[in-house]
This record gives C-alpha cells, sequence and structure tokens, in this order.
C-alpha cells in the first residue's frame, strides 16, 4: 500500500514549473524532467521501502510523503511569503498552444488514454503475468524463479512516473504549483479511489477517480 504517491506528483509538479519559469526551457523539457525525477528518486526509495509490506509499508511511504510536503513548503520561486511556483506558463509544442481548456482537455485526455493502453499491454505481456503471481504469493513467485523485487521495484517507479507527469499537467494547467499537490490528501485520495474502482482492472482507477469527483461535487452543491 503505497500512501506516498501524491509525493511524486508534487515533485512532477515543482520540477515542471522550475524549468519553465525559472530556465524558460520548452515544454517538452518540462515534461521530461517531471518524468526523470520521479525516477530518479522513486528507484533508492523503491529498493529501500518495498523490503516492507501491508502497514509497514504503508508507514514508511506516508513518512516520505511528510517530509517531500514538509521540504517544499519551504520552496519559494515567486513573491516573498508565497511556497509554490507562480506564473507557469501553458504547455507550448511549437507553434501549437494548449491555452484553451478544451485543447488541453483533449491533449490530458490522450496522454491518459495512451498510459492505460500501456499498462494494459504491460498486464497482458509476461511483466504482468509475473505481477499476477507476487500478488497471489511472493513465496510461490520466489519459488518460480521470478525476480520478485526487480518487478516490484519496476512497477513502482513506473506508478512514480505516471505521477510525476500528471503534476506536471496540473501545474501547466492551474499556472501555479504549491505544497499542497504533494498533500497526504490527495494519496488518500488516489488510494480511496483505487478501492472504489477495483484493484484488479486497469480501468478501476480512472472509474474511482471519476466516481469520487462526481461524489464530492454532488454533495457540494
Amino acid at each position: 500500500m503505497n500512501m506516498g504517491q501524491a509525493a511524486f506528483f508534487g515533485l512532477g509538479g515543482y520540477t515542471a514549473g522550475v524549468i519553465a519559469v525559472k530556465f524558460k526551457l520548452s515544454a517538452a523539457f518540462s515534461i521530461a524532467g517531471a518524468l526523470a525525477v520521479p525516477i530518479l528518486l522513486a528507484v533508492p526509495i523503491g529498493w529501500i521501502v518495498l523490503r516492507l509490506a501491508g502497514f509497514y509499508l504503508a508507514m514508511a511511504t506516508l513518512a516520505f510523503n511528510s517530509i517531500v510536503v514538509a521540504l517544499l513548503s519551504q520552496f519559494e520561486l515567486g513573491p516573498p511569503g508565497v511556497a509554490g511556483i507562480p506564473a507557469i506558463p501553458s504547455l507550448q509544442f511549437g507553434q501549437i498552444s494548449l491555452d484553451d481548456p478544451n485543447a488541453y482537455a483533449m491533449f490530458v485526455w490522450t496522454i491518459a488514454l495512451m498510459s492505460l493502453a500501456f499498462s494494459d499491454s504491460l498486464l497482458r505481456s509476461r511483466v504482468g503475468r509475473a505481477l499476477r503471481a507476487i500478488r497471489g504469493s511472493e513465496e510461490a513467485a520466489m519459488v518460480t524463479g521470478i525476480p520478485v523485487t526487480r518487478y516490484k521495484l519496476m512497477i513502482f517507479v513506473f506508478g512514480c512516473a505516471l505521477s510525476g507527469l500528471g503534476g506536471a499537467l496540473s501545474a501547466h494547467y492551474n499556472s501555479f504549483v504549491g505544497p499542497d499537490s504533494a498533500s497526504l490528501t490527495l494519496s488518500i485520495f488516489l488510494l480511496v479511489a483505487v478501492v472504489v474502482g477495483g484493484k484488479g482492472s486497469i480501468w478501476g482507477a480512472p472509474l474511482g477517480v471519476a466516481a469520487l469527483v462526481l461524489l464530492v461535487e454532488f454533495v457540494s452543491q
């Protein structure tokens, strides 16, 4: 149970913001950086925490999330006293600008569907069969020769990379990223969404998120 997913979401957003605002680089660099930083951090973090399981894994990733939020709260790249990065430009690839919300929504949906399609193909492959075996019993998977630690680390890093990408897309859309982007509330929301949508399906997470968002909108009205 990973309770630190929001940390990588926030790190992706901050990385994209720094690259776009401080270094004035293009969207391609900010997106690439938002993927690279979570991956580089997820490898050593995953190598440590994935030795744990259940409650202990949840507590370890929760502690990591809290550390990231504390560090991001001290980061300022704007007016004094404002934690976060304001004035992040909208995404632009060459002459193609995504200022229009509808165009941005289409772009995000395209990225989301491509990610889901890749994840689905991954689960249908030999890697997916190994992951299902690990979920059933790590001990049995080890006996059959499956490198359990390697596969667990690989899927952990993959998930963190997608979180970083999501953080970058959010930062460019909102033109701002702050410590709240890595909050524990978001990690809990994502975890609940997976449970609501169903852990055994690729489409479980997006369906769970949609259901929770609609529920929040309904309750708030």
